[in-house]
């Protein structure tokens, strides 16, 4: 039991990590990100709960806080740092992915016609290494 709850803390870690840096690259608007945050909060407790009847009859004991805060200060400790690097290359490319293929449909409906070069131009960035963090 006191893996399986270390292990949930190391997952909340992660998974509060992927909203902390899709807020920081989205620009989201303050209601969405509160309310976001209000959601993820009660999914992540909802889980902790469920796994506590479950496994644990839904008795809490100090064990229980002590494997969870565990696995969190465990993941920023070791995985932190590099997760919130996948995680910044995959919004980033992402949206980077998103843009160009808005402007080039743009281009497209606007002059009724594509040119190989401004395919290649377009598409051909999306292969280039970015830059490290």
């Amino acid at each position: 039991m006191f893996f399986l709850i270390l292990f949930t803390g190391l997952f909340s870690g992660i998974i509060f990590d992927f909203f902390r840096v899709m807020k920081n690259v989205l620009f989201l608007p303050s209601k969405f990100l509160f309310l976001s945050d209000l959601i993820v909060s009660l999914v992540l407790t909802l889980l902790v709960f469920k796994l506590l009847l479950v496994y644990h009859w839904g008795e809490m004991r100090a064990y229980i806080f002590i494997s969870f805060f565990g696995g969190i200060i465990l993941y920023y400790l070791f995985w932190g740092r590099y997760c919130t690097r996948v995680f910044y290359r995959y919004f980033r490319r992402s949206f980077k992915i998103v843009m160009k293929i808005i402007s080039f449909m743009k281009d497209f409906s606007g002059r009724g016609r594509i040119k190989i070069r401004q395919m290649i131009k377009y598409f051909g960035s999306l292969f280039r290494k970015e830059k490290q963090l």
